[in-house]
């Protein structure tokens, strides 16, 4: 499956944590990755340090929702790298 590109406009080199508020955990989550307890889904986006990644079509789509988001839409990927989802971190 492919999956998007997508650009944020000022943040580099960072995780950024983005909430779907229409998507309430029925109960609290504390996160392994970020050590937040979150009461809503919430997605891990971890820029590189041109302050891309690769989401997919379905992030994208809830990441678009959200006002002043921050992101730009870059490319398709049609064979993107294997994606970490779900608990844990890529970063040690």
């Amino acid at each position: 499956m492919s999956g998007l590109r997508i650009r944020h406009v000022e943040v580099t080199n960072r995780v950024l944590t983005i909430v779907d508020r229409s998507r309430p955990y029925t109960v609290p989550f504390l996160c392994a990755a970020c050590g937040v307890t979150h009461v809503w889904k919430t997605y891990h986006v971890e820029l590189d340090d041109v302050g891309t990644a690769i989401v997919s079509h379905e992030v994208w789509a809830m990441i678009e929702r959200i006002p002043a988001h921050g992101f730009l839409l870059e490319n398709e990927v049609l064979r993107p790298p294997p994606q970490t989802i779900g608990l844990g971190s890529r970063r040690g």
